[in-house]
């Protein structure tokens, strides 16, 4: 009898656990469902459901996430902001709801292998596309180093896909920032990072290596050096959306706006830079433009170039470094505008 009695209490017990351990997990179940149960911009522009992505966690931005995981969708809900530095994984998704904003403070890394596609949300297929995330660097944490998406001190950016939403990027580090706005990790004594893997299909691109003070960053691709070489300008390629990218906002810029982390060298590194389909870009730097490839593809639709006033009207394909002449000129914008009728 007290044998079984005992087996009984044994049952018992671990009945219990496990209730409890069901229990624990309705709530982040109920919270995945909720999630999930958002509308996204893809790559396409489209709109689709967050529950058609397969094998993906769900997670709410809270002023405690400091670490995006891997393939895991992060969804801003609600104003947030976040102090300490984003560590990002790799196949992560950040969906800014219509009408909420994100401020990173110390920025977001991605390195290496790691990746994010940042995007709009909405309740609905209707995606307005109002969501925000601000994300800078200060004095603090290296802050005139590390980019504000992408590298930290002398690293290459990882993979960074801006879908939609408006972002915008810069440090407000001093006396120098040699950080990137998106892109590699400045080196004041070595060699800036790479640009890494950049892409932009849609939404408002808003980056500055620097708002108010000089800049060796690019806006978008490589760290800047003091001492080293600017970083590579990476693979960026550019098919929508409305992309401002300055190496400094308000003092000079020493980096490209789009391509190299300055100073800038005649080198060959094999940076890349592609603008598709529909997009306007301003870029603004030591040079405006600055890799060993760039191009605009309107097809057979006029692209209008335009330089410090004067424009140019292009059909098919423009090799934009056809006008490297002007490009170089420093801290002057260069526009691209693709199909314009």
């Amino acid at each position: 009898m007290e044998k079984m009695e005992k087996i009984y209490f044994k049952t018992k017990s671990l009945s219990v656990i496990l209730l409890l351990v069901l229990l624990a997990l309705v709530p982040g179940k109920a919270m995945a469902d909720e999630l999930s149960s958002y509308y996204y911009t893809k790559e396409d522009g489209k709109a689709a459901q967050l529950s058609t992505l397969s094998g993906y966690s769900f997670a709410k931005v809270e002023s405690s996430t400091t670490t995006f995981s891997n393939k895991t969708v992060y969804v801003v809900t609600e104003d947030v902001e976040i102090s300490d530095r984003i560590t990002c994984g790799t196949d992560v998704i950040l969906v800014l709801l219509d009408g909420k904003n994100m401020n990173a403070k110390n920025g977001i890394t991605v390195e290496g292998d790691n990746s994010i596609t940042i995007t709009s949300g909405g309740s609905s297929e209707t995606i307005e596309g109002t969501g925000n995330l601000l994300a800078t660097t200060s004095e603090a944490n290296d802050g005139e180093d590390n980019a504000a998406i992408g590298g930290t001190a002398g690293k290459d950016c990882g993979s960074v896909t801006i879908n939609g939403g408006t972002v915008e990027v810069y440090s407000s580090a001093s006396p120098v920032v040699y950080g990137a706005g998106i892109g590699g990790g400045g080196n004041v004594g070595g060699d800036g990072g790479s640009g890494g893997t950049i892409t932009i299909t849609g939404g408002k691109v808003t980056a500055y290596s620097s708002k108010n003070r000089e800049g060796y960053g690019a806006g978008i691709g490589g760290g800047g050096s003091k001492e080293g070489d600017g970083g590579s300008g990476g693979i960026i390629t550019i098919t929508g959306g409305t992309v401002t990218a300055y190496s400094s906002k308000n003092r000079d810029g020493y980096g490209a706006g789009i391509g190299r982390g300055g100073p800038l060298r005649d080198e060959d590194n094999g940076d890349t830079l592609y603008i598709l389909g529909n997009a306007v870009v301003e870029a603004k730097g030591d040079s405006a433009i600055y890799c060993n490839t760039a191009k605009a593809s309107a097809e057979d639709l006029p692209c209008k170039v335009e330089y410090d006033g004067v424009e140019w009207l292009e059909k098919g394909e423009v090799n934009l470094l056809n006008f490297k002449g002007l490009c170089i000129a420093a801290h002057n914008p260069f526009y691209v505008q693709k199909n314009v009728m």
